[in-house]
């Protein structure tokens, strides 16, 4: 079988969980026996190694979901002579998939939901409040989304869901639940030597990027009475503001910020970390950060409702959005209570290995092989 991935970018040496996910993805099946393509939409971005697949860099004019719907269509009418069947990123090509069977392509197509749609995102994103032109251009937007989702529900041959979470949010447009399959993003897990977590070390671990609410927990560990140090690892358009608010709130002596580390340094700050804080102020759809940080064996606190949150199971706890009073209350919790911290650090690798690529690329190959079947 010849699979082909469609995505927007494939940036393995800095890129985000997703990124390596689909690189693991990818070579778990071509272990298994499959032929496996990656397109990438926006290639600029791309920054690649060595792969045992094959990278089609295309370079796509439009981001815009109801003005790239031909750029889609015309990627993937060039290459179905070759592929099987096709993957496309859910979030982003799911309506030019769609338009793409719509004109009679051949080759069938499943959309990965590992993130929530655009409008989404940006519905739960504040700062559009009070812009009535902004306002109406997102619901514009939705209900363009639900007039296409009724096409996309006859005509999309699968849909991967990462979380209970995703599923949910997707439900509202009604597609066939024999349509649906649970198929969490590959993962690695080896947990390697023992861990020894330093007394009150606290870990976040992701873009800095507003959503991911590093400030909420800034103002959340300016309120704990307990000693502590907080290392803040990753890159992104938001690392200045938040360092500049870590100085404003007085904590230039117990939070450090890292650029992006690879995995064995990341490995090390798991290790290193009593606890991991993902502090997202919208619902995570998953949260590659949180598996990588169990299979270390350390605990996390995500926000509720969040993907997160059943990734993480009985090694997590969860607080309010956005509330730093609740954040600041978990992690006193924790903190304070040796027994809890030892039975969420039992749980923590036992819950990671569910997610094991091994646990889940033979029920990906059931899913491909029954929709290339199907035709």
């Amino acid at each position: 079988m010849t699979i082909y991935f469609l995505t927007t970018k494939l940036n393995i040496l800095k890129g985000g969980g997703s990124n390596l996910a689909l690189d693991l993805r990818a070579r778990n099946l071509i272990k298994a026996g499959h032929k496996v393509a990656i397109i990438t939409a926006f290639s600029s971005k791309n920054r690649l190694k060595s792969t045992p697949y094959k990278v089609h860099e295309e370079e796509m004019k439009s981001s815009h979901a109801r003005q790239n719907l031909p750029e889609i269509v015309a990627i993937l009418k060039k290459y179905e002579v070759d592929a099987d069947v096709f993957i496309v990123d859910g979030h982003f090509f799911l309506w030019g998939a769609t338009e793409y069977k719509k004109q009679g392509g051949k080759t069938p197509v499943i959309a990965d939901l590992f993130s929530y749609l655009e409008s989404w995102n940006k519905f739960q994103d504040q700062s559009h409040w009070g812009n009535i032109k902004r306002s109406l251009g997102l619901l514009r937007q939705r209900l363009w989304e639900k007039k296409k989702a009724e096409e996309a529900g006859r005509l999309i041959s699968a849909f991967l869901y990462t979380s209970p979470a995703v599923r949910h949010l997707f439900e509202r447009f009604k597609w066939p639940a024999h349509k649906f399959f649970l198929i969490p993003p590959a993962a690695e897990i080896d947990p390697g030597r023992s861990r020894k977590p330093n007394s009150n070390r606290l870990l976040f671990v992701g873009r800095l990027v507003r959503y991911k609410g590093v400030d909420t927990l800034l103002r959340a560990v300016k309120k704990l009475k307990l000693p502590y140090r907080l290392d803040i690892v990753g890159d992104g358009q938001h690392g200045d503001a938040w360092k500049k608010l870590a100085k404003k709130l007085g904590l230039k002596e117990h939070v450090k910020f890292h650029p992006f580390s690879d995995w064995d340094k990341l490995k090390s700050f798991y290790r290193d970390a009593q606890l991991l804080i993902h502090p997202t102020r919208d619902p995570e759809p998953f949260g590659m950060t949180i598996v990588e940080s169990l299979s270390c064996g350390t605990p996390v606190i995500s926000s509720k409702g969040s993907g997160s949150e059943w990734v993480a199971g009985a090694a997590g706890l969860t607080f309010k959005p956005n509330s730093a009073k609740d954040l600041k209350v978990q992690i006193e919790r924790f903190l304070a209570d040796k027994d809890l911290q030892e039975k969420m650090q039992k749980e923590a690798v036992k819950r990671a290995k569910t997610f094991n690529h091994s646990e889940w690329t033979p029920k990906l190959i059931q899913v491909l092989q029954k929709v290339v079947k199907k035709g």
